[in-house]
């Protein structure tokens, strides 16, 4: 599963350039969109298999989650309000909105969007497993 999720990180389609903006491009699309269902396949078993049945390990599983998720996007929105005031010509609200969701949906180094969506699947296991 693991691999073929990487497999699609390879493939290429009209898409491919969507992240792209006047600051620049991230990786295409698809290559984003392998590593965070990396990133899933990763995460989901080991919050599962942590967890089991006790819903305080679900607790604080989505409370980590919440915090990681919630924590890393307020660093890149700092990180980018730092590039935001150093180059004049996107100084505007507009352009730090825009280039802040790139930055997030880009970073692939930390599961921050899995995190995000995984959170409230914790809190929903913390429920089902009193």
């Amino acid at each position: 599963m693991l691999l073929l999720a990487l497999q699609f990180g390879k493939v290429r389609s009209d898409w491919s350039g969507v992240l792209c903006g006047p600051w620049g491009c991230t990786a295409p699309l698809e290559a984003v969109l392998a590593m965070h269902m990396v990133w899933f396949l990763i995460l989901i078993p080991v919050v599962i298999g942590t967890a089991g049945r006790h819903s305080l390990r679900w607790k604080r599983w989505s409370f980590g989650l919440l915090f990681l998720s919630l924590g890393g996007a307020i660093w890149l929105a700092i990180g980018q309000s730092g590039t935001m005031t150093s180059s004049p010509p996107f100084v505007s609200s507009e352009y730090f909105w825009k280039q802040w969701g790139l930055a997030l949906v880009g970073c692939v180094d930390v599961p921050l969007i899995p995190a995000f969506i995984l959170a409230p699947l914790c809190l929903l296991g913390s429920r089902l497993n009193k």
